[in-house]
């Protein structure tokens, strides 16, 4: 089997080989290729040292973006190409980068350095595929398998173990043995890599299809970030609804919760799921009046978040609460002051001062349209404020 590659990817290869140097298209873009999925980020390995490549590509904008490592990031036609000189590397001490890196050698050798088979292939311009380590049978078998010893790898740099988590939670591949063993035995190892990027690889693995998969065959692995949790069943392609589905789970959902913070995720994520959490036991609704008022108090992402939640959690009602509650936000009803047929500078006219009472006016009116005992209609509207005015001349 060939892949073919994109016209312009093609033409990047041509380039480098017709200036004299070896160039293959490497790892993620080759396997989503051959596992027919579609990918835009394209990895170029080459002979070429990293001032070559500026040569080949002159007019063209590059950047240095790894240049320590052999990496400039060079604008071809619209794309921005990773291109890195083939290398060995020395030594892991800190646990995630090598302590030295030295150009040369073949895609061979730089092949051999990789995580796991399945990333340790390449693709020349023609099509043909390089893969000297069997990564194509352990695509076919859906085994994920480093390469060379699994230990070794993992002691090199440990978020490669959560890396292989991830593999499993997205794409449902089977991890080999001797590399299971060897995740299991190096888990500790996590604690010396950034938050962010532990954050980063969890999310991506929950929002797996297979997250299931992945949370029940690793529980040393994510023991190391979060406490421990319960089953994990999820349909929902939402990410803070699997989030929230997993901590709550947990025997202190609230505090499992903060593992998004202490992994530095965005704070809107953060603040979804905590909200998630915390409202998980509100009993679901299909009542129009009461998702008005709940659409008003929380929003309708949220309340629409929260419904598919009570879903997964069993509630017989949350479907139908959902489907209401999107309904609202479709038909657009009035669920906010900005969507109430008055204004304020309308009550004014009808004889409230501005204050505190002219807004607890607007506050009541919009809880009666909500309620439907009042029609959004603006000369009703006029006339109730008179007389809600009327009858609560002392209020404040």
């Amino acid at each position: 089997m060939q892949l073919q590659l994109p016209a312009d990817i093609i033409a990047a290869l041509r380039r480098l080989e017709c200036a004299g140097y070896a160039a293959y298209c490497v790892g993620g873009c080759v396997r989503d290729g051959l596992l027919g999925r579609q990918t835009a980020d394209y990895d170029i390995a080459t002979a070429a040292l990293p001032q070559q490549v500026k040569t080949v590509f002159a007019g063209c904008r590059t950047a240095d973006t790894g240049i320590a490592h052999g990496t400039v990031t060079v604008l071809w036609r619209g794309r921005a190409l990773e291109i890195t000189t083939f290398r060995r590397e020395a030594a892991y001490s800190d646990g995630r980068h090598p302590d030295r890196v030295a150009f040369g050698g073949t895609i061979k050798t730089d092949l051999a350095r990789r995580d796991f088979t399945v990333n340790a292939m390449a693709c020349g311009a023609d099509g043909r595929i390089l893969d000297p380590f069997g990564g194509r049978a352990d695509l076919a078998a859906k085994q994920l398998r480093c390469v060379g010893d699994p230990a070794v790898r993992f002691k090199e740099d440990a978020l490669r173990i959560l890396r292989a988590v991830r593999f499993v939670g997205v794409l449902g591949f089977a991890v080999e043995p001797a590399t299971a063993a060897a995740m299991a035995a190096q888990a500790p190892g996590l604690g010396r890599i950034s938050a962010e990027r532990i954050g980063a690889e969890f999310v991506r693995c929950i929002a797996g299809r297979y997250a299931r998969q992945a949370l029940q065959g690793y529980p040393a692995v994510f023991a190391q970030f979060m406490p421990p949790y319960g089953d994990f069943s999820c349909t929902d392609s939402h990410l803070p609804v699997r989030l929230a589905l997993l901590f709550g789970s947990c025997r202190h959902p609230a505090r499992a919760a903060q593992t998004l913070v202490l992994l530095r995720q965005p704070g809107a994520l953060c603040r979804t799921v905590r909200f998630l959490v915390q409202n998980r036991s509100w009993p679901a609704t299909a009542d129009r009046r009461q998702l008005r008022v709940l659409t008003h108090r929380w929003g309708s992402d949220r309340l629409q978040l929260l419904c598919r939640l009570k879903v997964q959690m069993g509630s017989p009602v949350a479907a139908r609460a959902l489907a209401v509650a999107a309904d609202i936000q479709a038909q657009g009803d009035c669920t906010a002051l900005s969507q109430l047929a008055v204004s304020g500078r309308d009550l004014q006219q009808v004889g409230l001062a501005p204050g505190r009472r002219l807004g607890a006016c607007l506050d009541w009116l919009l809880g009666e349209v909500m309620a439907d005992r009042l029609p959004n209609r603006r000369a009703v509207l006029l006339a109730a404020a008179q007389n809600w005015s009327a009858g609560n001349s002392g209020a404040v």
